[in-house]
């Protein structure tokens, strides 16, 4: 780098001399490099970031389609156990000794509301 004053007094900077008056100036250069290395570190520092921001959101992005497949296999087996409960002619349950009990008309009214509210409940 070079340093001159032209004839009308202007000071000139530049990496050629245009003639003998132009003087040599020290452009100490220490500090860029470190520049150089810290932007160098805070960019792989970003990609690092920005890489494991990426990987969370696909793992968000997996468990979500996880969890509705799981919420439409619950729906479909709460359909199909409606369907099944309106479609029987009778229904039964177990009494304290094991035996089979068939339900009453009462009860099996009751029994055919709790697995519609069901189906609305777990498929809404």
């Amino acid at each position: 780098m070079f340093r001159w004053v032209d004839a009308e007094g202007k000071t000139h900077f530049g990496d050629r001399p245009p003639d003998q008056t132009a003087r040599p100036v020290h452009v100490p250069r220490g500090k860029r490099s470190q520049d150089s290395t810290d932007r160098t570190q805070r960019t792989e520092r970003l990609v690092e970031q920005f890489a494991s921001e990426r990987n969370q959101r696909a793992a968000d992005r997996a468990k979500a389609l996880q969890a509705a497949e799981a919420k439409k296999a619950r729906c479909r087996e709460a359909q199909d156990r409606a369907r099944d409960t309106l479609r029987a002619g009778y229904l039964y349950d177990y009494d304290e000794q094991g035996r089979k009990r068939v339900l009453s008309e009462a009860e099996h009214k009751a029994a055919r509301l709790r697995v519609n509210q069901d189906v609305e409940r777990v498929c809404e």
